[in-house]
């Protein structure tokens, strides 16, 4: 029986890092893994997904919900299929990852739950809206160095929604010390 797990936090709560966590134990216990990263995010790797601790896995890109479908259907009997930065997709991606669960398909996907300005992502509600377990993860607040943040700091004037980057434009902040620029 298929199902889709789901991670969400701030940067750098660790999403990328239990995405490949999953993964690889999925892949230890014999199950034919397919992991899929969003490809316009480069900041690390062409070919592979990387979290901000340097982890890695292989990992084919995708830039639309029809490219995880494509993907998914070029390759034969895959088991768990694992999807980063759930955020950057169209919101078809939840219909699409349907498609895929009901083919009996373990589903594990990360990404933001929320953009810099606290909105939340389309794809990311969407996809939370059809799964079957979430964790919600927190990082470790650049101000007061607790685990408690849940929102991701802006550090560049810069209005758009997507803008991906790593500790130069972004930190992680707790609802005390988080501020709306």
């Amino acid at each position: 029986m298929g199902r889709i797990h789901v991670a969400v936090g701030p940067m750098f709560s660790g999403k990328t890092e239990w995405l490949i966590e999953k993964l690889e134990t999925e892949k230890s216990r014999g199950k034919n893994v397919l992991p899929v990263r969003y490809s316009l995010d480069t900041r690390y790797s062409d070919t592979e997904m990387v979290s901000h601790n340097e982890r890695t896995m292989k990992a084919l890109g995708a830039q639309s919900s029809d490219d995880v479908l494509k993907i998914f259907q070029d390759h034969t009997n895959i088991e768990v299929l694992g999807v980063d930065e759930m955020q950057f997709y169209d919101p078809k991606l939840a219909d699409v990852l349907k498609v895929i669960r009901d083919q009996d398909v373990i589903i594990y996907t990360s990404g933001l739950d929320m953009d810099f300005k606290t909105d939340p992502w389309e794809t990311t509600d969407a996809v939370l809206s059809i799964a079957d377990s979430l964790d919600m993860l927190t990082a470790t607040c650049s101000v007061c160095n607790k685990k408690n943040a849940i929102y991701s700091q802006r550090l560049i004037e810069n209005r758009e929604q997507v803008v991906v980057g790593g500790t130069d434009i972004y930190t992680p902040r707790c609802e005390e010390h988080y501020q709306n620029l």
